[in-house]
């Protein structure tokens, strides 16, 4: 009896496992495909705005050389443009 009973729980267990697999996929999924649409739309919208960017920077450059090249770093342009 409690050979069918182990069994039983076994089964149960293995049923219960593959239930919160398909639910923590179900739920991350989701999240995933929002992310990637949100990262287009952001490289999308950084792109239309780099060369008012690159504008914005010769127009600073006779002032401050240092705000300029901060404008033409790869990574502050990038913030710049995320933001």
């Amino acid at each position: 009896m409690t050979a069918d009973n182990n069994l039983e729980q076994n089964t149960t267990r293995a049923a219960h496992i593959g239930r919160y697999i398909l639910i923590g996929f179900l739920t991350v999924a989701p999240l995933w495909v929002t992310l990637l649409v949100f990262d287009f739309l952001l490289n999308l919208l950084a792109s239309v705005g780099a060369p008012l960017l690159k504008a914005m920077a010769r127009a600073i450059h006779p002032f401050s050389d240092t705000t300029a090249s901060w404008c033409w770093i790869r990574i502050f342009s990038t913030l710049l443009r995320h933001c």
